[in-house]
């Protein structure tokens, strides 16, 4: 699938999953996701159906909106990574099922929205500060106290721009046919966004004579490599708690008597999953099935032919994988490798 249109999937099942017209209670698609294929942009146009505050911002700050589309697409990209070994892989290809899988208040939902608020604030975040060419946003600043040996200097991640891009285009448009799906949807996309501020780490660099460390400056940093985010969102999502409307309507309180609440780093949900349905395809909970995946027999995990394939069972195939080896440098100045063929078996989920 192309960039440009997991861009527009994910933004809009998620950055727009909330711009609904509401019949009973399906969502109908908005925003993004509505564009649909034959109207595929590298960036997204600050058009309706946008609510009025958005497009104007998306107005002045047309540079940071082209960053939102690329925070968003990493957040499909990880989203599919981390759920590949799953019944549940996170697949956007389908419209219908992809807006049919986020429309229930499941843990699946809550996963996909907090690593979409959370890859939409680290790529503004990092951008802002990488990138010469962007004018309407530059290095972060920093208003902690320095150390009695260092100071803050450099050019550190903008989490500040993060912080405000991801919640504009996500807190801030929640909208849902109910009052608890729209409080699960806010503390998800909040908890999204401060997983990813708290992995940010200070690095320093020392200044002085012949290497000594007379002066020290540091910046704040968000790691280089999204995974690192994406492997504690998932980290979340096993441990989500489930919740419920309190009895007074404006709050969630757990649903299970004696359960430890929610930090605001925690993932929540409404609705338990019924992972069988997820074994053959079913459009009206967003599953394309796991017939034709690639399983691991020797495996009792999610990956496992047993669990994946729900006792279809398996076809195991010998195949054949092209590798380069014996690479060696040539000068000058190039890179030359042979072809090598190493036999694999792999194993796929029955029909």
């Amino acid at each position: 699938m192309s960039s440009p249109t997991r861009t527009i999937l994910l933004l809009a099942a998620l950055l727009a999953i909330q711009i609904q017209n509401v019949v009973g209670n399906e969502y109908e698609l908005p925003f993004f996701l509505s564009l649909g294929s034959k109207q595929l942009k590298q960036r997204v146009d600050c058009v309706s159906p946008m609510t009025d505050a958005q497009r104007e911002w998306c107005r002045w700050n047309d540079d940071i909106v082209g960053l939102i589309v690329d925070g968003a697409t990493k957040g499909l990209d990880e989203c599919e990574y981390r759920f590949q070994k799953r019944r549940w892989n996170c697949t956007s290809s389908e419209r219908d099922h992809f807006r049919a899988a986020l429309s229930r208040g499941t843990r699946e939902s809550a996963f996909t929205y907090a690593v979409t608020s959370a890859a939409i604030a680290w790529s503004v975040s990092r951008q802002c500060a990488l990138r010469e060419d962007l004018t309407q946003c530059g290095c972060g600043r920093e208003d902690d106290e320095a150390g009695d040996d260092w100071d803050w200097g450099g050019c550190g991640d903008n989490l500040d721009q993060g912080r405000e891009s991801s919640a504009r285009f996500l807190r801030d448009d929640v909208k849902s046919p109910s009052p608890e799906r729209r409080l699960m949807d806010d503390h998800n996309i909040k908890a999204g966004i401060e997983i990813a501020v708290r992995e940010t780490k200070r690095n320093c660099r020392c200044h002085g004579l012949c290497g000594a460390c007379a002066i020290k400056s540091c910046w704040k940093e968000l790691p280089r490599n999204f995974h690192q985010i994406g492997a504690v969102v998932e980290n979340k999502f096993d441990g989500s708690v489930k919740m419920k409307l309190n009895s007074g309507g404006g709050a969630l309180e757990v649903a299970e008597r004696n359960h430890v609440p929610p930090s605001n780093f925690d993932l929540v949900y409404l609705e338990s999953t019924d992972y069988s349905r997820f074994c053959v395809k079913d459009s009206s909970v967003g599953s394309h099935g796991t017939h034709g995946r690639l399983c691991d027999p020797e495996s009792s995990g999610t990956e496992g032919c047993a669990h994946l394939c729900c006792g279809r069972g398996y076809d195991t195939f010998e195949e054949t994988d092209i590798e380069k080896c014996n690479c060696k440098f040539v000068w000058c100045c190039r890179i030359e490798c042979e072809k090598c063929y190493r036999k694999v078996k792999r194993s796929y989920c029955k029909e």
